[in-house]
């Protein structure tokens, strides 16, 4: 599932708000990093589940960047 920042205390991670930082209950930056490291030693891949595509309401910024939503589309 993806490790996005979600809200609410529970989620599937498919309503981001923040698409660069893991969930806190996931660890901090730094955490999720060396526990990331810590698989590359010892041999595991590490796959990152993202999400681009689904933004929630406390998390679409869409609207900064052009007119993504209008009463034609």
């Amino acid at each position: 599932m993806p490790l996005a920042t979600f809200p609410g205390r529970r989620g599937w991670g498919y309503d981001g708000v923040d698409l660069y930082a893991p969930f806190p209950a996931y660890g901090a930056p730094p955490q999720l990093a060396a526990f990331v490291q810590a698989l590359s030693r010892a041999g595991i891949g590490v796959l990152l589940d993202v999400v681009y595509n689904h933004l929630g309401p406390d998390g679409n910024y869409l609207a900064q960047y052009g007119p993504y939503f209008t009463d034609r589309y």
